[in-house]
């Protein structure tokens, strides 16, 4: 199943973020339930066959979700991905199994699924492409790439986002992310370009990461 999970612990994000509150969960459990290991097959399970449509077993997976159940979420995201009919409800389906996938820190497999997920988008007539599945799959990607420290593919990833967003405030969160990339590797010339086309787009979106992010600039000049 990819490389352990214990690997992706291994920053100061999960040192000090974390692991802290998977602590704090697993406390509150007071061994009310036996810890399950999951093996490889059990990604891949799904539920019996039914005669419920499409979109009431995603309305009912997308509950499941929300309550975090996981793993029952997954079963029936699985399925729809078997019987799926069109390449739009495979890629819908893979969306929500990378996103299933993020919720159990299974960062490979999550990131395998996003790729899927933009394959088969990809596959869609331009007329069916009037969803923004493309994009809420590279925000995972780039977010798991986050984690992982690896910035680089982080930051070309917040770099495309910021160009094809067109919301201002997600557009800003991307170039926010740039910075703290550019903050992070200290490459502060870069921080510099990217705060002059923050100043540019003359918002206020994200004022106070902006000023610790200037902070941190004129820290490094003194």
């Amino acid at each position: 199943m990819g490389q352990s999970n214990i690997w992706y612990a291994d920053s100061d994000w999960a040192r000090e973020v974390l692991l802290p509150t998977v602590e704090k969960y697993l406390s509150s459990l007071n061994g009310q339930y036996p810890i399950k290991y999951l093996k490889a097959e059990d990604l891949y399970k799904k539920i019996s066959p039914t005669r419920y449509s499409d979109k009431d077993l995603f309305d009912k997976a997308c509950d499941i979700f929300d309550v975090g159940h996981y793993l029952r979420a997954l079963k029936v995201f699985n399925h729809l991905i078997y019987r799926a009919e069109t390449p739009y409800k495979v890629c819908l389906a893979k969306y929500f199994k990378g996103l299933t996938l993020e919720k159990l820190l299974l960062y490979d497999e999550a990131l395998n699924s996003y790729k899927q997920a933009l394959f088969e988008f990809n596959r869609l007539d331009e007329d069916e492409k009037f969803t923004s599945l493309n994009l809420g799959c590279y925000w995972q990607i780039g977010k798991i790439n986050t984690v992982l420290g690896k910035n680089s593919i982080a930051y070309a990833i917040w770099e495309k986002l910021f160009n094809e967003e067109l919301d201002l405030k997600l557009k800003c969160d991307a170039l926010i992310r740039m910075m703290w990339v550019c903050q992070d590797e200290e490459n502060w010339d870069k921080l510099r370009e990217l705060l002059h086309v923050y100043d540019e787009l003359d918002t206020d979106e994200f004022k106070d990461a902006v000023r610790e992010l200037r902070k941190a600039l004129r820290k490094r000049r003194s």
